[in-house]
């Protein structure tokens, strides 16, 4: 019964793909990219961005990704986050709070807290993993609760 199916056939030939891992190691958000300085970090007021691209990256079929962010904030359940890649791409909403937990590590000599974000699935918008990728941490309540976006890191896994 499987014959006409193609299992078991001389002419079929299965081959596991290995998953590839692309990745953004530590970086500082202040924009000299420079070591930790007073200077070393981007204020969250309301708004702080950063941009990066995976240089040299063949996935095509992202399955899961990483992102280490440090923050400096008093009350972190006033943050939220969005990661986009591309253009125009669509935004992974992120939340310190309820989507990440306290661990993983900020650089030495950094202030701050490091949150872990486990994405799933990281395929929003365009296929092209070699796109600029964009990070912004939102804080959502204007009071004077102010932080600062100390640095992060990123992996991509998947398929190409």
């Amino acid at each position: 019964m499987l014959a006409g199916c193609g299992v078991g056939s001389p002419e079929v030939s299965l081959q596991a793909s290995q998953e590839e891992i692309c990745s953004k190691s530590w970086t500082w958000a202040n924009p000299s990219g420079q070591g930790a300085q007073s200077s070393s970090a981007i204020n969250i007021a309301p708004t702080a961005s950063v941009r990066w691209e995976l240089q040299n990256c063949t996935i095509q079929r992202p399955t899961r990704a990483q992102l280490v962010v440090c923050i400096d904030h008093s009350q972190p359940s006033e943050l939220e986050l969005a990661l986009y890649r591309g253009a125009n791409a669509q935004a992974i909403k992120l939340s310190p709070q309820s989507q990440a937990s306290p661990s993983g590590t900020c650089e030495s000599g950094s202030s701050g807290t490091p949150w872990t974000y486990a994405i799933d699935n990281p395929y929003v918008g365009s296929s092209d993993t070699q796109q600029s990728w964009r990070l912004e941490v939102i804080d959502t309540v204007d009071n004077q609760n102010v932080g600062t976006l100390v640095g992060w890191s990123f992996e991509l896994k998947g398929f190409n």
